[in-house]
């Protein structure tokens, strides 16, 4: 089929008018610019949604006419050919509807909710947004309880090709029925060219995560059950250098930024703890992570032991314990802050508060590396965060705005 087509529209009190000419291939932002740019009276009331069944628009084409917002009847739209640039075609044919036609009543007598009741064979699928229940759509939550088919009976990977090797019992044989393979917390694209009943191999599309792991195939079934006597294999992570390791902040609250391989992707899927070997194991908490590198963030120190000391790591991700010969090393005192100006500020009016720092501060003032906020003496929980707004490095101060606009 050649050519072009228009769309017959309509109007709810019977004006007839046609959209520009619309080619062949056109999707439906396209068809909803034409009828734009020919439909009167109903451009800015409709909305195209494709429904088309051929996958060439040559062969044929689909789509419902959408309208919104409209609390009238309209006539009912058409496919037509072009005038310019008629259709053709062997044996042609149209066809349309109205799937919802309006009523001549636009008011209904609502039926509480509490008296609908369906008469159903197999356990539902109950959904609940927030308090309230969630109507069945079309009366399809029907929930089969399926057994799975297969079993995975054993499997290789090769860390140097990221190559996993599954061999089983009635496996999927054709792609269409795999849903997603994992493993080590990483997805892997199947090889179509070797799928049988009994074997299947896939390529990991990442790094793999430390840890103990077994292959995780999932069917259009679901799950596909991995037998008793299937062994997890480890993956192992290495840890090579920490950044700063030196000059650390006796009070805590340095980012330090530790690299290696075969690191987490995110802290969402894995568990990563840094303990670190002073008299108190101060802990180093994890922020972010990815299979390179991942910073954690250092707890105060005991700055009566710990002053000038080096200290070394442990580090424990997903139950693996990663070997490793960091040192990291703690400043020798820690720099105050000598005053508060002004000494008091108004619990309900904004005030900016200027810290001055001891004039021997080893370290350039910069605003961004700089957070503030401030705690009640009788109550920790209690906890007001100022914004700091301006730094003076050659006075040591630095400035931040105390919200206000809080009583007591």
């Amino acid at each position: 089929m050649s050519g072009k087509y228009r769309i017959k529209c309509i109007a709810p009190d019977g004006f007839e008018s046609y959209s520009a000419d619309i080619n062949l291939g056109w999707g439906e932002n396209w068809i909803n610019n034409q009828m734009a740019n020919g439909c009167d009276r109903m451009y800015d009331v409709t909305e195209v949604q494709d429904a088309n069944k051929y996958s060439y628009g040559v062969n044929g084409k689909g789509f419902f006419v959408r309208f919104i917002g409209m609390n009238a009847n309209p006539g009912q739209f058409e496919i037509v050919s072009s005038e310019t640039d008629p259709l053709v075609g062997g044996n042609i044919s149209y066809y349309s509807n109205t799937t919802v036609p309006y009523s001549s009543n636009l008011f209904f007598e609502p039926i509480p909710f509490e008296m609908l009741r369906t008469f159903e064979t197999k356990p539902q699928l109950i959904v609940s947004v927030g308090n309230e229940p969630a109507v069945c759509h079309n009366l399809t939550c029907d929930f089969t309880y399926i057994m799975p088919e297969g079993n995975i009976t054993a499997f290789t990977y090769t860390e140097s090709t990221k190559k996993l090797v599954i061999t089983g019992v009635n496996l999927p044989s054709v792609l269409s029925n795999i849903s997603s393979v994992e493993y080590a917390l990483a997805p892997c694209t199947v090889d179509n060219s070797t799928l049988s009943n009994t074997t299947l191999e896939c390529t990991l599309d990442k790094e793999p995560t430390c840890g103990d792991y077994k292959p995780i195939l999932t069917s259009v079934l679901g799950v596909i059950p991995t037998t008793d006597a299937v062994s997890p294999q480890t993956i192992t992570c290495t840890v090579s250098v920490a950044s700063p390791a030196t000059g650390l902040n006796l009070l805590g609250g340095d980012n330090i930024t530790i690299s290696g391989t075969n690191l987490p992707h995110n802290l969402i899927t894995s568990n990563i703890s840094v303990t670190l070997s002073d008299t108190q194991n101060t802990q180093c908490v994890a922020q972010i992570s990815s299979t390179g590198n991942f910073v954690c963030l250092t707890s105060a120190f005991d700055t009566s032991v710990s002053a000038g000391q080096s200290v070394t790591a442990t580090i424990v991700i997903n139950g693996q314990t990663v070997s490793n010969s960091l040192s990291l090393t703690m400043k020798s005192d820690v720099k105050s802050s000598l005053a508060l100006i002004p000494p008091s500020a108004s619990p309900v009016l904004k005030s900016k508060i200027t810290v001055q720092m001891e004039t021997d501060f080893p370290y350039t003032l910069v605003k961004e590396d700089l957070s503030m906020n401030a705690t009640s003496v009788t109550d920790s929980s209690y906890i007001r965060y100022l914004n700091v707004i301006e730094v003076n490095d050659t006075a040591k101060t630095f400035t931040a705005m105390f919200g206000g606009a809080y009583s007591g």
